[in-house]
């Protein structure tokens, strides 16, 4: 351009100096020099400051631009806290004053990256975002690498179409990088593992996240194992029989017992014994129980309709086996019913107490208590279910 305007300067001087030309030749020579003044001076594009907090195409323009250089964030127009840091993360990068403000040097230094996505005038211009037809095609020059970063460290979906609502091709996992090839508004067309799709641009970051440091698998909590807690022995039942230590046999004697934790806590009751296994219900402590058969480490127990598994170590055993007691430490452990059984306790008011038996209900529900053997009697209280009571007739 300056080399057009020197000639241009030399032939109007030398036509100045000869005299004999027409004055309409020297006007437009001296036009021409006007107009390629003008077009010098204007060449160079000065753009406005974009600030956080405005909207408008030029935002949107800007947003285009600072994906496509990768830094991901939603192309939405509207200049907020998301765009200033990413805007003040290329500053950094570009060594320049990293204020979060937009202006000429930002946006020049922009643009040269990412010039289809300049606004056409000065001041700010209003650039709208690349047709379809913009994005670029696999292998294109300007492609670069982006990490899946998302918040809760889970994959991020690759659609088809840069829509959501829409069926995933592909699951790409938390810190995979992909080739980004090109951007459609708030949408990036990747590609990962052969396949060509569109994620959220806003889930793409330049850089690769740190791994997280491992953690040990912590133990269970819920239950602790029994050996953290011993089988409680500053209570021993009344009678003094610890508890059995085989399996009771198949429609044999069963064993009253209460719930006891250290903290008052609720025991879980599961379906298999397992730490592991489905906990279905929680036994407050104090709860009576009956227990079918011991496992050792765990106990199957029955507490009111529900029959689960707990571990031994949570529960007191504070009523002795309904079965009948051996003869002698050397008898056989067949206990002999013509054997002459210990003396049968009395009641409080001179009854007999014949055996113990446990609250069972239909639906877990108490039991009525009531002074007299009908029905139509008024109650005097109710007994929980699961509740162990001596029965005197």
């Amino acid at each position: 351009m300056n080399t057009i305007l020197q000639a241009v300067k030399k032939r109007l001087a030398a036509n100045l100096a000869a005299g004999g030309r027409s004055l309409l030749r020297r006007a437009c020579l001296i036009a021409v020099c006007v107009c390629l003044a003008a077009g010098t001076a204007t060449a160079a594009v000065i753009y406005e400051t974009i600030r956080p907090g405005e909207r408008g195409p030029h935002v949107l323009a800007m947003q285009n631009a600072l994906n496509h250089v990768g830094y991901p964030l939603k192309a939405d127009g509207s200049f907020g806290d998301l765009t200033r840091a990413a805007v003040q993360a290329f500053q950094q990068r570009q060594g320049l004053e990293a204020d979060g403000l937009a202006g000429n040097r930002t946006l020049t230094a922009l643009y040269a990256l990412a010039p289809q996505f300049a606004p056409s005038a000065g001041g700010g211009g209003t650039a709208a975002p690349p047709p379809p037809s913009a994005t670029q095609a696999p292998g294109a020059a300007n492609a670069y690498t982006a990490y899946v970063v998302t918040a809760t460290k889970g994959g991020l979906n690759l659609r088809s179409v840069p829509r959501t609502g829409t069926a995933a091709i592909a699951l790409i996992p938390y810190g995979d990088a992909v080739i980004v090839i090109g951007t459609e508004g708030s949408w990036s067309r990747v590609q990962y593992a052969g396949r060509t799709g569109y994620v959220m641009s806003s889930f793409l970051s330049a850089r690769a996240p740190s791994p997280a440091p491992a953690t040990p698998t912590p133990a269970p909590s819920a239950t602790p194992a029994p050996s953290a807690t011993p089988v409680p022995t500053g209570t021993p039942a009344p009678t003094g029989t610890p508890m059995q230590t085989r399996t009771p046999a198949p429609g044999g004697p069963i064993v009253p017992a209460r719930v006891h934790t250290a903290n008052n806590g609720k025991l879980n009751l599961r379906n298999s014994p397992a730490y592991g296994a489905n906990t279905f219900y929680q036994i407050p402590s104090g709860t009576a129980v009956t227990v079918t058969e011991n496992l050792g480490e765990w106990a199957k127990i029955r507490v009111g309709t529900r029959v689960g598994y707990v571990v031994c170590a949570y529960l007191r055993f504070d009523a002795a086996p309904t079965a009948a007691p051996t003869a002698s430490p050397s008898a056989s452990p067949t206990p002999a019913p013509s054997a002459s059984p210990s003396p049968t306790p009395a009641a409080p008011g001179g009854e007999t107490v014949v055996g113990d038996a446990v609250v069972v209900t239909q639906n877990g529900r108490t039991l009525n208590f009531r002074s007299a053997a009908r029905v139509a009697d008024n109650g005097s209280g109710q007994i929980p279910a699961g509740e162990v009571l001596p029965v005197l007739s």
